[in-house]
């Protein structure tokens, strides 16, 4: 919890990312996070946090001590581009009131105003229902890999910026 607070600050702060709230009657239903340059980010939120990083993960090494050689080296992907959609959710008493898709026209708006020319998003390979989402809005999937012993596919968005 404590990561995920440090990671919206810093998301917040980039000014290469950006973040859209589907909002109603003062309560927040949906997010999309996103940023121009995912590699950089990652980077620079390590080396920002990492003595407040590393409790958390002494405390999963202590249960798994394989966790922190799993971490290093298992972010090795296919190349895609470094735009990012890092984070689509939408709360579940909200699902198919198409909140996502508003959220995603409203994420490729962003990206084409910061002339990206495509972006990626990463999933579960098991998450079968976001898979197709994502399909039937444009993404192709690019490739797979393994992060922290999970299966997750890469999927690609490719902008026409000739609008």
């Amino acid at each position: 919890e404590k990561a995920l607070k440090l990671f919206y600050n810093d998301l917040l702060a980039d000014k290469r990312s950006f973040i859209f709230l589907f909002e109603e009657k003062n309560k927040i239903f949906g997010v999309a996070a996103s940023t121009k340059d995912a590699n950089s980010f990652f980077k620079e939120f390590k080396r920002k946090n990492i003595f407040r990083l590393i409790p958390p993960m002494i405390s999963k090494s202590v249960k798994d001590p394989v966790f922190p050689f799993r971490l290093a080296f298992s972010q090795e992907y296919p190349k895609v581009p470094e735009a990012e959609l890092l984070i689509l959710f939408v709360a579940a008493i909200s699902r198919g009131r198409n909140i996502g898709t508003k959220l995603v026209r409203r994420t490729i708006e962003e990206f084409k105003k910061k002339k990206v020319s495509e972006f990626k998003i990463t999933i579960l390979s098991k998450n079968i229902k976001g898979k197709e989402f994502y399909r039937k809005r444009g993404f192709m999937n690019t490739g797979k890999f393994k992060y922290l012993n999970e299966a997750r596919e890469i999927y690609l968005y490719k902008l026409n910026n000739t609008n």
